[in-house]
């Protein structure tokens, strides 16, 4: 009898671990767990570390005064630079990359040069800043970049300003491409060094950390590249706990602690005990009330690290129901960050929130709140993983305990009864009905786990197609800016290269309208001069087409005495008028208020395109220009006898290189953008152009402009009388010019002042003819050989900052004007140059000297 009881129990116990060996077999398909050894080596490494980041910053940037060697010094500000951005130190990026580029320049090191500007930009993110804003300008970048190394440091600081979005992809997969290329070389050590960093920053998933890390470490030891132990130690610790690695991610919190008493720094030692404390808390770990004190206890001056341990305090307490503490250390850190404009609120604010509301079983809050945490979308897959091995393991503990509770129904059996065979055929049965219950049990699991990844499979496959089609639109996009940037750069070169020499065209026409000339001579001069104005007006609606169409034009909002600016422009226009045998009449309403607040220059343009419409079409007749003010807005008409329009003609008549039918170019010449531009700088200014027109009657424009007005006062310059040359002898003109027509017809506009004109051929003649004589006003032109004008300009400044310099340049565009004042240019001059605007800078500048 007890043979049969030993074997029965045997028998049961068999069946029991077989089970059970098939169930964890099941779970350890399921859980990719990471290798035990690869985190000992990791921080096997990091104990092996002899500098830190900070001693880096403190001890071996003061090296640089001592260094005799320029590409010494370069590398190790190249080296702090990263270091500093892998901080989040983005100020400490700008003065290394400030110092880097000067030094640079210095040595004529081009590489170094182009890292500089790339890591310039860089410091100038600000921490609230999207991504968005470092990628446009880096993008904007890369065309210019020459250099290898600049390309590959432009990866690794394009792949960190994305670190703050959830999916990377793009960003990462280009710093793995830029990686192979160069790995195992010895020149680009730093450059893999920084790329494995980068890489393992933005990394989501935690196996790839632990590679990446490794590969980083030991790249670190080789070439002794200095690392923070502390955030590397972090780092590892969050990916453990996201993937829930218990045990290991216990040991390393452990060392974590370890490493925390041991550090003398306190911002460290901080770092390292919200790491610890984070760890404890998100995997609901009990933590020793002395463990808990002793963290209390730990303060620093760092500010930020203070406030971010009284966060993660705040989220421990949180989590162990305790919503006073919670509440408190909550208020403490909210405070600090609410008062910091420049750093974002921690997204674990969010968590804690959700976790409390939870507490209080306010569950429509904290599911709210939850659904708004960021990484909650990268957990999703492995909390549904590791929820299947907990309800494996779950049912697993139940069969035992119910299998324990019939081994000992059994024995309890078998011990009340000599009948064997009757009790040994009960228990066989009882023992059969419980194997057929854990195979059922079994396959039920099976078939849930089953679904489950089939739905896993199906999440990463949408996932990845998601991904290729945000590559495919992210390429796409930037091939269009790029194409953009094409056409813009080759726009602004054009009229640079026909504005250079339209400059020596109008002014010797200008110049020689002021000569004593028959009546029929002056006429030919004056049609000269409105031709070249006209072509210049050409070039202008062909650069601003340009800007409208990529929404980079900007409007101001300026006071501005329109009906003064009408008369200037109709007193310009009454020349062509007059030549054309057309009566140009303007009327303006007595109650018209004086000043609006507007953009002159762009009313202006308005203005003078629909009157040059109106002239244009207009074979005899008049037109006539009224101005009057409706229902507090402006409202200007055209009114003209000209050739007219049909209804199908003034359906495209706002359309871009439109005219009324092909014969219209032939007959009357034209490119089609006048109407077009006016049209849209209309809507622009939130107003609107209609037309009323009868063909061979004439055609009215009306535009409404709902402007605001003012009382303030015009600063602008608009005259109806012509100015005079000024009496300017006795004074002394510098005159900055590289293009000898462009000297020959300034020296002619300029020399009824009877002014002392000197000449500098480049930009080092000039500040050589400033150390002989210093002059009373300097022209300066901006594209010079040696030295261009900008240059010039700010070297010129700094020792003699009164002396007014105007810039004289082919490129006119406003962003152009505002980098010339930007540079300490006094005012700008626009080429092809106009003898009345260098009359009033010289009434300007040489009356106020």
């Amino acid at each position: 009898m007890n043979q049969i009881h030993k074997r029965c129990r045997n028998s049961f116990f068999i069946i029991i671990f077989c089970f059970v060996a098939n169930l964890l077999t099941i779970t350890s398909v399921l859980a990719q767990n990471i290798a035990g050894k690869d985190v000992d080596e990791i921080i096997s490494l990091l104990n092996q570390q002899q500098y830190s980041t900070d001693y880096f910053q403190e001890k071996l940037l003061p090296r640089l005064a001592t260094i005799d060697d320029d590409n010494q010094k370069i590398s190790l500000l190249i080296q702090s630079c990263v270091y500093s951005m892998f901080a989040d130190q983005y100020s400490e990026v700008k003065i290394c990359s400030q110092r880097l580029r000067i030094l640079a320049k210095q040595i004529k090191n081009k590489s170094a040069i182009e890292i500089a500007t790339i890591y310039l930009i860089v410091g100038e993110v600000n921490l609230r800043d999207s991504s968005d804003v470092a990628h446009k300008k880096l993008s904007a970048l890369y065309p210019r970049l020459m250099s290898t190394r600049a390309k590959i440091h432009y990866d690794i600081a394009f792949a960190m300003a994305a670190i703050r979005e959830d999916f990377p992809i793009l960003e990462n997969q280009i710093l793995r491409n830029s990686l192979q290329k160069i790995i195992g070389q010895s020149n680009y050590s730093f450059e893999e060094f920084a790329m494995l960093w980068a890489l393992s920053a933005i990394s989501k998933d935690a196996n790839e950390y632990v590679n990446l890390t490794l590969r980083l470490l030991r790249s670190s030891n080789k070439h002794n590249y200095v690392i923070n132990k502390a955030s590397f130690l972090y780092n590892l610790q969050w990916h453990l706990t996201g993937v829930n690695e218990i045990i290991i991610a216990n040991y390393v919190a452990n060392e974590l602690l370890k490493l925390a008493k041991k550090e003398t720094d306190k911002s460290s030692k901080v770092l390292l005990l919200l790491a610890y404390l984070d760890n404890k808390a998100r995997l609901e770990e009990n933590v020793s009330a002395e463990t808990i004190n002793y963290i209390k206890s730990v303060t620093t001056d760092d500010e930020f690290w203070q406030a971010w341990l009284n966060t993660v305090l705040s989220f421990y307490y949180a989590t162990e129901q305790n919503e006073q503490m919670s509440r408190y250390y909550f208020d403490v850190a909210k405070h600090y960050f609410d008062a910091q404009p420049d750093l974002a609120t921690p997204d674990e604010f969010i968590e804690i929130e959700s976790i409390l509301a939870f507490n209080r079983k306010d569950y429509s809050k904290a599911k709210a709140l939850q659904d708004k945490f960021w990484w909650k979308k990268y957990l999703t897959i492995k909390t549904n993983q590791q929820n299947n091995i907990i309800d494996v393991r779950n049912t697993l503990k139940k069969v035992i305990d119910e299998e324990q509770k019939s081994r000992i129904v059994v024995e309890q059996l078998l011990l009340k009864s000599e009948q064997a065979s009757i009790t040994l055929a009960t228990v066989l049965f009882i023992i059969f009905i419980l194997v057929i219950f854990q195979y059922k049990m079994y396959l039920k699991l099976k078939h849930e786990v089953e679904t489950r990844v089939k739905a896993e499979v199906g999440l990463r496959e949408a996932k990845s197609l998601a991904i290729e089609a945000k590559i495919d639109a992210e390429k796409a996009t930037m091939k269009a800016e790029k194409a953009n940037q094409a056409k813009s750069e080759f726009l602004s070169n054009m009229s640079h290269e026909i504005r250079t020499p339209m400059n020596g065209v109008l002014g010797s026409l200008q110049v020689l309208k002021q000569e004593d000339l028959s009546d029929s001579s002056k006429e030919l001069v004056d049609i000269g001069i409105i031709s070249s104005k006209n072509l210049i007006t050409i070039i202008n609606d062909i650069l601003d087409l340009s800007k409208i169409q990529s929404n980079n034009i900007s409007l101001e909002s300026l006071p501005t005495n329109i009906g003064e600016l009408f008369k200037s422009i109709i007193l310009e226009l009454s020349f062509l008028a007059k030549q054309q045998g057309i009566d140009l009449t303007f009327t303006i309403e007595e109650d018209l208020c004086t000043y609006w607040l507007t953009d002159p220059i762009r009313l202006r343009q308005i203005i003078v395109n629909l009157i040059s419409n109106a002239l244009k079409f207009t074979l005899k007749g008049e037109v006539s220009i009224t101005l009057m003010e409706k229902h507090e807005k402006v409202v200007f008409e055209v009114k003209d006898t000209g050739i007219g329009l049909s209804p199908a003609q003034i359906k495209k008549l706002f359309i871009r290189y439109e005219q009324a039918d092909t014969s219209t170019t032939r007959n009357y010449g034209g490119t089609g953008l006048g109407l077009s531009i006016a049209k849209q700088l209309t809507n622009l200014m939130g107003g609107d152009i209609n037309v009323i027109s009868k063909e061979n009657v004439g055609s009215v424009f009306s535009v409404v402009l709902p402007l605001k007005k003012t009382t303030l006062k015009s600063h602008s310059k608009l005259t109806l009388n012509k100015t005079q040359a000024p009496q300017a002898q006795g004074f002394d003109i510098l005159l900055a010019e590289d293009n000898k027509i462009n000297q020959k017809v300034f020296n002619a506009v300029v020399r009824p002042t009877k002014a002392n004109i000197r000449i500098a051929n480049d930009g080092i003649e000039a500040i050589a003819e400033i150390g002989k004589l210093i002059p009373d006003l300097i022209f300066m032109d901006i594209q010079m050989p040696n030295m261009d004008g900008v240059e010039a300009c700010k070297a010129i400044k700094k020792s003699n900052p009164n002396i007014p310099i105007i810039a004289l340049t082919a490129n006119v565009m406003a962003h152009d004007i505002k980098k010339y004042k930007q540079a300490g240019f006094d005012d700008c001059l626009g080429k092809p140059i106009d003898v009345q605007e260098i009359y009033t800078l010289l009434q300007k500048f040489l009356t106020s000297a």
